[in-house]
């Protein structure tokens, strides 16, 4: 692969292989410049970011799931989505989410309900950025 361009958070890259009749095949992707493990495909899923769906607990039951409303530039209009945000350098999936969904909602975590390390790709036709979905208890009563 070769790199096209760049910013901080993405890069565009072209993409080089042989299909399965070998021939010269190429593909322009976007994909968060974020290393990868050696040994990878051209462009291996890789969880650079969470998405957190916070369960709120009332009075001792799982009740309700919290959604945020946010403004989405590439599509120019606000959406309605799970609290999210990027891995940072060295940070652990569960401490990312904790970190986002405080920072997006003004809630705190209790715990994880669930984490089942699998990596959900949105748009794999264009990109490799991949999240952990995590399942989080927020306790309405603290």
């Amino acid at each position: 692969k070769s790199v096209v361009g760049a910013t901080r958070w993405l890069q565009l890259v072209k993409l080089n292989w042989l299909d399965d009749r070998g021939r010269p095949r190429e593909w322009d992707a976007a994909e968060r410049p974020f290393p990868i493990e050696a040994g990878s495909p051209l462009m291996a899923p890789q969880a650079s970011a969470v998405a957190i769906l916070p369960v709120l607990r009332m009075n001792g039951l799982l009740s309700e799931v919290i959604l945020i409303s946010q403004f989405r530039p590439p599509l120019g209009r606000m959406c309605i989505e799970a609290p999210a945000g990027l891995v940072g350098a060295g940070e652990e999936y569960a401490a990312t989410a904790f970190r986002e969904l405080f920072e997006e909602t003004g809630l705190r975590a209790k715990s994880v309900l669930d984490d089942d390390d699998s990596v959900l790709c949105n748009d794999p036709g264009i990109t490799n950025a991949a999240c952990r979905l995590l399942v989080v208890e927020v306790d309405a009563n603290d």
